[in-house]
């Protein structure tokens, strides 16, 4: 088994990933400039806005399957397990911190929870990339045209779920993009893309999980002080 210290990092990946980081940072400073009514943009109302929260969330995803791929060509299955359970107690501890602090609006199943179990899933496709993208093809057209899919499981939960949630993206159809990564690491065009080797950029890749769970604090904490200093 190759030890983790000597797999070659992937610099595209990390800058690729580093754009979403910087675009979700970006974002979620205007979130939070609209709720001290600083600004009135519609990011969930304008279609802009929605497809650039789209975006944001295609390339974190696109990386998870290209990361996918990685690991198993270097069989890092140790790395791979100890993230993944990282991952999990991560996972739960939001779940239950969320339910404990805002019950009305727990995340049951946020972009964490799905990149877990999109993880898992899209993990029996690292050696099929043209299998992995028809799937992730055959979701997206089953969204499109609004057929049925296993989301529909969720109905029987609906009784021990909130109405409404503070984070939520369905398995289906992010779990396409996932897909879409594992075939992305056998044709890496996104290796075109990304090329500036930005060192800022390569560091918010290389620390994406630190800098989402830690990010708002510091970016609603500064615009509150704000908030409070102007009132």
């Amino acid at each position: 088994m190759t030890s983790h210290s000597h797999i070659h990092r992937d610099v595209a990946l990390d800058e690729m990933r580093g754009y979403g980081v910087l675009m979700m940072i970006v974002f979620h400073l205007i979130y939070d400039l609209n709720y001290f009514h600083f600004t009135q943009i519609a990011l969930f109302q304008d279609t802009a806005y929605i497809l650039w929260r789209w975006t944001i969330v295609a390339i974190f995803l696109n990386a998870v399957g290209i990361t996918l791929v990685i690991k198993y060509r270097y069989a890092d299955f140790k790395h791979f397990s100890k993230c993944l359970i990282k991952l999990a107690i991560v996972v739960v501890l939001l779940s239950l911190l969320t339910y404990l602090s805002v019950p009305k609006q727990w995340i049951y199943f946020g972009i964490l929870h799905l990149i877990l179990l999109s993880s898992l899933i899209a993990f029996f496709f690292v050696k099929y990339p043209n299998i992995a993208f028809i799937v992730a093809a055959s979701i997206l057209i089953a969204k499109f045209f609004n057929l049925p899919d296993l989301s529909i499981l969720s109905l029987s939960l609906q009784g021990f779920l909130p109405s409404s949630t503070l984070d939520f993206y369905p398995l289906f159809p992010w779990l396409a993009m996932v897909l879409t990564g594992v075939y992305l690491a056998y044709h890496p065009w996104y290796k075109k893309i990304f090329f500036t080797q930005f060192g800022v950029l390569q560091f918010l890749g290389r620390n994406a999980l630190v800098v989402y769970l830690t990010h708002q604090i510091f970016l609603f904490g500064g615009v509150y002080l704000a908030a409070q200093m102007m009132s």
